[in-house]
């Protein structure tokens, strides 16, 4: 499932179209820790692609592995649009809303 969500992303980004992520993973209590590396490797691949084109990103939570899982991820590769990480869907959506296009 992982790696369609990547194929996803990955279409999103070659048709250039501007966009925006809220990401709700609330309901996921733990990630493979093989999809934080492909998603490390993924961020790192399309490094110069995300600028203009993710106009920012919004991750919901509230599992504490799925935090760190994230937080090691965005440790190793910053992103490069703004993002913010919550356990608070209207602080996710206020977030994106205050984003200057």
């Amino acid at each position: 499932q992982f790696l369609a969500y990547l194929g996803f992303m990955n279409k999103l980004l070659n048709n250039k179209n501007r966009f925006f992520k809220l990401e709700d993973t609330t309901m996921c209590k733990t990630i493979p820790l093989k999809s934080s590396l492909l998603l490390t490797r993924w961020m790192k691949q399309r490094k110069t692609d995300i600028p203009g084109i993710l106009l920012g990103s919004s991750i919901i939570l509230s599992s504490q592995i799925v935090a760190k899982l994230i937080n090691q991820a965005f440790k190793i590769q910053k992103p490069v649009s703004p993002n913010y990480i919550t356990t608070n869907k209207e602080k996710s959506l206020d977030f994106l809303r205050k984003i200057e296009i």
